[in-house]
This record gives C-alpha cells, structure tokens and sequence, in this order.
C-alpha cells in the first residue's frame, strides 16, 4: 500500500507509510472492536457487514477526488475491516469444525489464505506493469472482500444468524 500510495498516487514517502499505518492501526482496533460486535449481533451478521464495507473502502482508497483527511478515514476503515476481520473468520471457522477437525479445517483454511499472500502481490505487480491506475488496482482489489462478502451471507442463509457450534450440532449423533 505505501508504494502505491507513493509512486502510483504522488503522495511522498512519509505520508505513504503513514497511510499504510493507518491501515494496521485500523485492524488492530478492528480486531478488538469486531469481536465486541460479533458476540452481540453473531458472526455472519457481522462479519457480512464487515466484508461488505471492506469491498466499499478498498474501491474508495484508490479515487482521486477524496482530500488526504478523508483518505486517512477510509484506509483506517479499510484496516478495521480487512485486518480486523480475519480474526472473526478464524473464530468463525473454529466455531464451524466439530473438535476433532477444528486444527485441520482452520489450518486448512489459514493455509488457502496464505496462497492468496502469496499470489496477490504477483497478480498486483503484474497490473502494475501494465500501467492499471490506482483506481483499477483498488478496484481489483475490492474483488477478494467482494467474494468473502458473498460467501459469508451464503453462510448466513445456510446456518443462521448465528451458527451453532460443530459439537453440539453432532453431540445425537455421536450418542448412538
């Protein structure tokens, strides 16, 4: 974020960290500030909010019309949602597997998201080499909390408001 914020959007290189502080500030804040929302409103419901405002700010961060003040606002927005998020989708998915698959599905699950680490940068340097604007970038990458957005409302549509946890779901079954 920092060199896009600096090379592809004029900003010089304190401003460009400190707007990529923001971010982390943001999620760090998020994290603690999610998880006092999600065990008042339930995960799906929230973090279907979260994902969805997340997909609104990225798009946001990269439009030339927003003054720095208004910039600052809408990266710490960002970071609460995408960074702050995650946790809330690791409690979520912990909460999903019964016991004795809880590690698998949640490493299986961080591990999927560690291929995205991965895989993102390539694909945003590849953009960049192709001279995509800072618009499009951000727009591009509104994509990924888009698709989380839509997953964790197919999820809420499936399990509820608020999922029952994976034990107590199987608790009959494994009785007999």
């Amino acid at each position: 974020m920092p060199l896009i914020f600096q090379n592809l959007m004029n900003y010089d290189r304190a401003t460009a960290n400190l707007l990529g502080t923001f971010v982390q500030v943001g999620g760090t804040v998020g994290a603690f500030g999610l998880a006092w929302l999600i065990t008042r409103a339930g995960f799906t419901p929230m973090l279907a909010l979260t994902f969805a405002v997340a997909t609104v700010s990225v798009a946001l961060i990269g439009q030339p019309e927003f003054s720095l003040p208004m910039l600052y606002v809408i990266v710490t927005i960002a970071g609460w949602c995408i960074v702050g998020g995650q946790p809330g989708l690791n409690a979520l998915a912990s909460s999903y597997y019964p016991t004795y698959l809880r590690s698998t599905g949640v490493g299986a699950g961080l591990g999927v998201g560690r291929l995205g680490a991965l895989v993102g940068p390539l694909i945003g340097g590849a953009l960049i080499a192709a001279q995509w604007s800072p618009q499009q970038l951000l727009w591009a990458a509104a994509v990924a909390p888009a698709i989380s957005t839509a997953v964790i409302v197919a999820l809420w549509l499936v399990l509820g408001r608020t999922p029952k946890p994976a034990d107590a779901r199987e608790a009959p079954a494994l009785a007999h």
